[in-house]
């Protein structure tokens, strides 16, 4: 048999769709609050895909400013999320 909890006692629950830029030297950061998981989900999915977009336009004019393709190996930097990292974590909203 299911226990109804009274309003005054139901809890709340956020999800945070979260971001680090550098996992070795930051901590993650706040990219928005969400009342669902799937919310804080599709912004995390987002703002990555953006990231992303962002690092292959830089990664472009990196070889288009190199023409030597060893050069360029040696140069460019590591994969896109290498040292990157994004989440979703769940909090119970308080007073």
């Amino acid at each position: 048999m299911s226990k109804l909890i009274p309003a005054t006692e139901a809890k709340t629950i956020i999800y945070e769709a979260a971001y680090n830029d550098c996992i070795y030297e930051s901590s993650m950061s706040v990219i928005s609050l969400h009342k669902t998981r799937k919310g804080a989900e599709e912004a995390m999915m987002r703002h990555k895909r953006q990231e992303q977009l962002s690092w292959e336009e830089g990664e472009k004019l990196l070889r288009e400013e190199i023409n030597d393709d060893a050069d360029y190996e040696i140069l460019k930097g590591s994969p896109f999320d290498t040292h990157k990292a994004w989440g979703v974590f769940e909090y119970e909203l308080k007073d």
